[in-house]
């Protein structure tokens, strides 16, 4: 998911936003950012370091969203949603760290829906716990529930106090997709108990955090100590590094489930990860 998040940048490299793919073609994909942003890239968009056309910007309507396009980019757009978020909200984006452009997310982010902006347009309020750094501006919120974009990052009036516009104002630039589909019903647990019984719940949860523990306990050395995995969206031997760009969350994985293949060399620890994997959804 997180590959999906771009940073976006003039041909000199002087101003840092954020951006993330909303939709793809044969030749490219289509990434929304702030029309502010575009309005400071005096010459010339970058994506990623790519070059990247202008295709829409709402700036001067009142609607501070702007659509880029990057022929050659291949990347999966996020999934959409118009729904409100959950209680809380990740924020992925770019920020500069000793002249170096560095991806930075910002998790467990309480949200505020309902909130209009002067110029009417739905948007959210956050409240994070630390200042959201420069260069975060286009930057994807999104559900820690649903996995989903919900809004994007659009001003900044204080060190706690950040807005963002809400994704399903995305359709005015472009006709993006939006998956409204459950992905995590809260009320699940509770007819999962009504169904089978409080009692059949527990073992069966007991259970699994049984087979868990069993495969934590084939390592010799520290039984019983799990240190989540670092996965990511390439193969090892295709990089020279392992860097945040190509990082994959368990969390995102768990969230939206897909048909995926999680590879590694053997007593690498797959089962345990599997197992784990398992007892959390």
């Amino acid at each position: 998911m997180t590959d999906s998040v771009v940073k976006v940048s003039d041909d000199k490299a002087v101003t840092l936003a954020t951006g993330f793919v909303v939709d793809k073609d044969e030749s490219g994909v289509y990434i929304a950012t702030c029309g502010h942003v575009i309005n400071r890239l005096k010459s010339g968009f970058t994506v990623n370091e790519l070059p990247a056309e202008l295709v829409a910007n709402e700036y001067e309507n009142g609607l501070d969203l702007a659509l880029l396009y990057a022929r050659g980019l291949r990347l999966e757009p996020l999934m959409l949603t118009k729904a409100p978020p959950a209680k809380y909200v990740s924020v992925i984006g770019y920020s500069l760290l000793s002249g170096v452009a560095k991806r930075e997310t910002y998790s467990g982010i309480r949200a505020k829906s309902d909130i209009k902006l002067k110029n009417e347009f739905n948007a959210l309020k956050l409240y994070p716990s630390e200042s959201i750094s420069a260069g975060h501006s286009g930057s994807p919120v999104i559900c820690e529930t649903s996995g989903r974009v919900v809004g994007i990052i659009t001003i900044q009036t204080g060190d706690d106090r950040n807005y963002a516009i809400c994704a399903e104002h995305l359709e005015v630039l472009h006709d993006v997709a939006f998956d409204e589909s459950s992905i995590e019903n809260p009320a699940l647990k509770g007819e999962l108990m009504e169904i089978i019984g409080p009692e059949k719940y527990n073992e069966w949860s007991d259970q699994l955090n049984g087979f868990f523990i069993d495969s934590l306990q084939s390592f010799t050395t520290q039984k019983n100590v799990w240190v989540e995995p670092r996965l990511h969206s390439i193969p090892e031997d295709q990089c020279r590094t392992y860097e945040e760009d190509n990082r994959v969350s368990v969390d995102s994985l768990i969230r939206r489930p897909r048909s995926l293949i999680v590879q590694a060399r053997q007593q690498f620890g797959l089962s345990c990860l599997a197992r784990n994997m398992v007892e959390r959804a």
